[in-house]
């Protein structure tokens, strides 16, 4: 793993959240991040975290959300 990556992944999951020991974290990302949410997983279980993960194309959704209802839109966010 890139050492920046590592660096991040220590910094984002030891100072920026408040984690114990069978927590649950959801990680978000869009496609590109890969490197950084397989760090983080990996990351949360050395900590005994228990990781949840969505990737994001931003393109697909654009192409989602252009052609949307607003009942659809509103389904997408509740």
């Amino acid at each position: 793993m890139d050492t920046r990556i590592a660096t991040l992944v220590r910094n984002l999951l030891d100072y920026s959240v408040s984690l114990e020991p069978r927590d649950k974290l959801l990680i978000e990302g869009e496609t590109g991040c890969e490197g950084l949410v397989r760090g983080l997983i990996t990351g949360a279980y050395a900590r005994g975290v228990q990781p949840f993960f969505e990737l994001v194309d931003p393109t697909l959704r654009r192409a989602q959300l252009l052609g949307a209802t607003r009942e659809q839109i509103d389904l997408e966010m509740s």
